[in-house]
């Protein structure tokens, strides 16, 4: 289940509130300008959006108050265990979260404009990554995790602002948490409703400062799919994934799915 609202945080000049230490060191990744856009680049994330988290925390509580049955349908064990979450204790490190539309991913390497070399394959993935504007964040109690919040920035135009938007998701951050192999990112598809962690190939590198081709990035299934032929917890090269789920893309777009 999903709590929505918005939470509007600009930058401030006084010094962010500290989070978990580990958290300091957590990276990004957003679209290269260079390299012919054959990469993207690992950063390190926004100060606003660690702030929007942390104010997001305190409004969950806020939204909670003493109601049992409304924390657990958020994945908590009770009003209580959400009264005590602290930003230094219980927000994990961030997931960047990239998404790709439907009617990009229907145009994605069409046969009669093949990527055949490896270059034409970074390009091809990486111009279907829409610019980075989201984080998940997971909340845990423990090692176990429990719950998310969402923080995006709405305004392309807008680096400095970012609004914490959701709560809950409890399903897909649990599995995300339990399938997770190194992967930073997450990629999603609009209209398709699936969501993959995404990362390195094992061996290739991992998510410290770095660039990541687009033709090594690798999404790891969240559940079965059948598209892919695939199971859960299994990889699978991007460039492949979207080339398998180009057809689908295309047929669900052509019936104005919302994407």
């Amino acid at each position: 289940m999903k709590n929505r609202c918005w939470i509007k945080h600009r930058a401030r000049v006084s010094p962010a509130i500290a989070l978990v230490p580990a958290m300091a060191i957590m990276v990004s990744l957003t679209v290269s300008p260079i390299a012919y856009g054959q990469f993207v680049t690992i950063e390190a994330p926004p100060t606003e959006a660690k702030d929007a988290a942390v104010d997001g925390l305190a409004t969950l509580k806020a939204i909670v108050k003493n109601d049992d049955p409304h924390a657990m349908q958020l994945g908590f064990v009770s009003a209580a265990e959400v009264m005590g979450l602290t930003p230094a204790n219980n927000l994990g490190l961030p997931l960047p979260v990239y998404w790709v539309r439907l009617d990009k991913l229907a145009q994605f390497c069409l046969p009669g404009a093949p990527c055949p070399t490896a270059p034409q394959r970074a390009k091809a993935v990486i111009r279907l990554l829409e610019p980075f504007r989201e984080f998940i964040y997971p909340i845990s109690v423990g090692i176990f995790p429990r719950s998310s919040l969402t923080v995006v920035r709405p305004d392309p135009q807008d680096h400095h602002t970012w609004l914490t938007t959701e709560w809950g998701s409890e399903r897909l951050i649990k599995k995300m948490m339990k399938l997770r192999k190194g992967e930073c990112l997450v990629v999603s598809i609009l209209g398709l409703n699936r969501h993959f962690l995404a990362g390195m190939p094992a061996g290739a590198g991992d998510c410290g400062p770095q660039q990541i081709r687009g033709d090594l990035l690798t999404l790891r299934a969240l559940e079965d799919d059948a598209i892919l032929h695939i199971a859960e917890g299994d990889t699978i090269n991007a460039w492949q994934a979207f080339s398998l789920m180009r057809t689908l893309a295309d047929t669900v777009n052509k019936m104005n799915a919302p994407y």
